[in-house]
């Protein structure tokens, strides 16, 4: 938590930067890929695996969430197309409903479903097993466990790292330009360290069904 003490508005400019990324690269990128019907929304998965109370109830982390919130609601409304909420701990649906749900859309949370599960049906349902981590029910097994992989439509670079041990070397054949790019991004999220997110493509219902 020392980098929330040190900047919350350093934490939610990485995350909106992240967003914006998305918004104006990924999609576009990916707008080949599926079908040239283009893609606007993101599926996120959040695990708590591992999460303790004093994490969730710390009170400069829910400044963050907060603030993070009311800024996605504000420049990103629509892009939620699903989040799943996994590994929730059982002190987490007090925490949630007392405090972390209140800044959110009553239109937004419909979109969230928690489980104190690997996975979900819906998850399963709505993700190709072949682009789901094997950790939440998919056959997915890059060497990086998905969890920093920035493989995709969007780029041809796939980050080797494995996150159980960050100064494993990274094993890449791109061009420097873009092994320093992936690092720096990687290394970036890494150094959030509190909550594991994974952000899936979906088209403004669902990719799959397609």
């Amino acid at each position: 938590m020392q980098a929330v003490n040190n900047s919350v508005d350093l934490l939610v400019h990485f995350f909106i930067k992240e967003l914006e990324h998305t918004w104006r690269v990924k999609f576009q990128e990916s707008k080949e890929f599926v079908f040239k019907q283009g893609v606007d929304q993101i599926k996120v998965i959040v695990d708590l695996k591992g999460s303790k109370l004093k994490d969730l109830s710390n009170k400069q982390m829910i400044t963050v969430y907060k603030q993070l919130t009311l800024e996605v609601q504000r420049f990103f409304p629509c892009m939620l197309h699903q989040l799943f909420v996994l590994n929730a701990p059982l002190f987490f649906e007090n925490i949630w409903e007392s405090e972390l749900s209140q800044c959110i859309d009553p239109e937004t949370l419909k979109k969230f479903i928690i489980t104190s599960d690997a996975t979900h049906e819906e998850l399963q349902s709505q993700v190709d097993e072949y682009e789901l981590p094997q950790i939440y029910g998919g056959v997915c097994d890059c060497r990086a466990t998905c969890i920093y992989s920035e493989k995709g439509p969007w780029s041809d670079v796939e980050n080797f790292i494995n996150y159980r041990d960050p100064k494993s070397k990274q094993l890449d054949d791109s061009d420097d330009d873009d092994i320093n790019d992936t690092s720096e991004r990687n290394n970036a999220g890494a150094g959030l360290g509190a909550m594991k997110g994974l952000g899936g493509l979906s088209m403004g219902g669902d990719l799959n069904s397609q």
